[in-house]
């Protein structure tokens, strides 16, 4: 079901029958859901109801043979790609973003909060972007508690830049990680760390890769209400490269903090390996050798280094640079991207089993591929609804190569 309302009309529409193909974007890197819709038009709606940009749409999607639902409302900001054919049918394109967006776009914050907790800022400052709109129902914030009391000025930045600075600076609660993100998924917005993600006992789904249009003996094991749970195809976006890490600080790093008022620094230096039990991690191992020939790589300090100009009453915002640095970096060498048939019950944020069968000979018997299965983090999800169904394409990503017991036998 696809609605379209008008608020110069105050009235709506089901066009569902005029959609040429819908897509959903969920990105963990972005801060809002936005999706567009292809719309074939014989009956001149952008004339006739009409369309200015001042539309709601309202989206319901399902899986077959599943209670999973998801209902999604959006804002029409573009109206894009017209074209005209000589049957006197329109195409164009509605582009979509999530409501909290236009607000925000809207609202500029310039404030001091002295003492507080990063957490409690941020929700103070989501709460805010809902103050003067009464006829947008708020969306829930799942907020992770951060740690240490801060003095934090915002200068006159839009509230979601100001969120993202702050996810930046935050250290979770009895962690010692720097991964947070703020980001929209079906259930709401997030102000979580990575490290609160991964730290489920188990994923939220198993999945088995089974090529399209091949009768593999994965599908014939599924239930037809399972089918969802069946890859399809799948790309390998980015596996390792030593050469980035090494410029990124993933490894090791060297800041030194500075203190002009005073003439004083101070210098910290990071090591990825030491550094790896204080974290939770989506995978149980590290991206490199546990043997000695790790110490090429967490001995080159110097293959990041960075100055940041500090003062005594500042100087907690900025302590956690290169954990930030490192995990961030974690999380851009292994990326996979899956194809499945529909399934609305993925957001990302969610911790999924990934098996992958291996390419060697194994005489019949399944086995398992030990690099690229293993636990995934879903980063990104998008929904594809056209003439030929509904697809669900994911990106995931994960931070280890292989199990712990693998590596050291």
């Amino acid at each position: 079901s696809v609605k379209m309302y008008s608020s110069i009309r105050d009235d709506f529409i089901e066009i569902s029958d005029f959609v040429g193909e819908l897509n959903i974007y969920e990105d963990m890197f972005n801060n809002t859901i936005s999706g567009n819709i292809i719309i074939e038009d014989m009956f001149n709606m952008i004339g006739k109801f009409p369309i200015v940009g001042h539309e709601d749409v309202t989206i319901l999607l399902d899986t077959p043979d599943s209670d999973d639902e998801m209902e999604l409302t959006f804002q029409v900001y573009k109206l894009s790609d017209y074209s005209r054919s000589a049957g006197r049918i329109s195409s164009y394109t509605l582009n979509l973003i999530s409501k909290e967006y236009i607000l925000n776009q809207g609202l500029s914050v310039s404030k001091s909060y002295p003492s507080s907790v990063i957490s409690d800022v941020v929700r103070r400052i989501y709460d805010e972007l809902y103050l003067h709109e009464i006829y947008i129902k708020p969306k829930e914030i799942e907020i992770e508690n951060t740690r240490s009391i801060q003095d934090i000025w915002i200068p006159n930045w839009k509230p979601f830049d100001a969120i993202n600075w702050l996810a930046s600076k935050s250290v979770p609660e009895g962690k010692f990680g720097s991964n947070f993100f703020f980001y929209e998924n079906r259930d709401g917005y997030h102000f979580k760390s990575v490290e609160e993600l991964s730290s489920v006992d188990e994923p939220v789904e198993s999945y088995r890769y089974a090529p399209k249009n091949f009768s593999h003996p994965e599908k014939m094991m599924q239930p037809k209400k399972d089918q969802h749970k069946v890859v399809e195809d799948y790309s390998i976006e980015s596996t390792y490269d030593i050469l980035a890490n090494l410029r990124m600080g993933m490894y090791s790093s060297r800041v030194i903090y500075h203190d002009m008022i005073n003439r004083l620094y101070a210098i910290k230096d990071y090591d990825y390996a030491e550094e790896w039990d204080k974290h939770n991690h989506i995978g149980n191992s590290m991206m490199m050798s546990p043997t000695e020939e790790r110490n090429k790589f967490h001995t080159k300090k110097l293959g990041y280094q960075r100055i940041v100009p500090i003062s005594n009453e500042a100087q907690g915002l900025s302590n956690n640079v290169q954990e930030r640095l490192s995990q961030l970096q974690q999380l851009h060498s292994f990326r996979m991207n899956v194809t499945m048939i529909g399934d609305v019950s993925r957001k990302i944020g969610d911790i999924i089993e990934m098996e992958i069968e291996s390419p060697e000979e194994t005489e019949g018997e399944y086995k398992s591929d030990p690099f690229y299965s293993g636990r995934y983090l879903v980063t990104g999800v998008r929904h594809i609804i056209n003439t030929r169904g509904h697809t669900t394409l994911m990106e995931m990503v994960k931070d280890s190569y292989f199990d712990v017991e693998l590596l050291e036998g």
